[in-house]
């Protein structure tokens, strides 16, 4: 009896200073670190007498702290956006929390990127123009709540990600994103895929119109890029990219009775930019979209309202007032032509990662 107790505290004893060993070693490999951001947006647009949408003007500021315990390739996270809309009484309009995992991995040829959790939309779907997302997407909901991820080579990437948008409630709608998206360049040509689904779910109990709705966009490009293959850049900000395909949707309302819409359109894409001017230029022509009847147009519909129309023309033309590594400042001026008619829209924007 005295032997077994004896093998048993031995082995305890050696599980401890294992324990104790591996927590030391584990210790000693963990950093924490600390990291600050703000961006500050003011965007006036101008639509007096347009059908889809109205002039308004957004305006604020958001500072985003946040703290970080890493080690090896993992990372945990926390933080929190605090926004302020300008001319509003309140200290602070909006506070986002951020919790989130994140593993990178660069070996070989692949990197790979996953995050988990509630953490920065910022520079995770920049792919994505704001055909798929309003303005006001950006400004208005910091964060992803839930997964992505990317692997990525030197001339491609795909990702996969999830948006949880809405917990269902009595009052809330449960409503949630999944998306894929991805490119592949072959010299100067440029392959690319973006993409979504929008599940508009119902309250429990029930209400509204009582109806889920489905909304799926996807774009498929092929175009070039000229400094990839035949200009030299003199900077690292130079570009002269075009690119169009074919955009599909499909837009259904699960009342038995109302028809699902399947709108397709073509697409053309221009992006350049020489020194501190550049301009973006997108052009949509094809079948109306968001035209599904539904309770709450813009919950449902996250889109760029203007797609309404069967034929958009949005320009942007800008300057960057800094580009620098930590800091990025850019003034612009936007030209929307919805069928005939010519609307505009003035932004300023400044970005500050620390």
């Amino acid at each position: 009896m005295r032997r077994t107790i004896f093998c048993l505290l031995t082995a305890l004893l050696t599980l401890t200073s294992q324990a104790r060993t591996h927590t030391d070693s584990l210790l000693h490999n963990v950093r924490f670190s600390a990291a600050v951001g703000a961006y500050s947006y003011f965007d006036n647009l101008e639509f007096s007498g347009c059908e889809y949408t109205q002039s308004q003007t957004m305006a604020g500021i958001r500072i985003s702290p946040e703290l970080r315990l890493n080690w090896g390739e993992f990372r945990l996270a926390a933080g929190l956006h605090a926004q302020k809309r300008y001319g509003t009484p309140r200290f602070i309009d909006d506070f986002d929390f951020t919790a989130y995992f994140q593993w990178d991995r660069d070996k070989g040829r692949a990197r790979q990127r996953f995050l988990m959790g509630a953490f920065p939309r910022m520079g995770l779907l920049d792919n994505y123009s704001n055909l798929f997302f309003r303005d006001s997407i950006c400004y208005r909901r910091p964060n992803l709540n839930g997964i992505f991820y990317q692997i990525s080579g030197q001339n491609n990437f795909i990702n996969l990600w999830l948006d949880w948008t809405g917990w269902q409630s009595a009052t809330e709608r449960e409503t949630f994103f999944i998306g894929l998206s991805g490119e592949q360049r072959v010299r100067l040509f440029r392959f690319e895929l973006t993409g979504y689904y929008f599940h508009y779910a119902n309250t429990y109990p029930r209400s509204g119109d009582e109806c889920v709705h489905d909304n799926m966009q996807a774009q498929i490009t092929a175009g070039i890029d000229l400094y990839d293959g035949l200009l030299r850049r003199k900077r690292a900000s130079d570009m002269l990219t075009l690119k169009a395909g074919l955009m599909a949707g499909y837009e259904r309302k699960r009342d038995g009775t109302t028809p699902k819409k399947t709108p397709l359109g073509f697409v053309a894409d221009l992006k350049a930019q020489l020194g501190p001017v550049g301009t973006h230029t997108i052009y949509y022509c094809g079948d109306r979209r968001q035209t599904v009847v539904t309770d709450n147009h813009p919950a449902t519909y996250w889109g760029n309202p203007l797609l309404q129309s069967n034929s958009y023309l949005q320009s942007l033309w800008y300057y960057e007032l800094f580009n620098r590594q930590h800091v990025q400042a850019r003034i612009g001026w936007t030209f929307h032509l919805v069928g005939s008619e010519l609307y505009s829209q003035q932004s300023l924007q400044l970005s500050v990662r620390l």
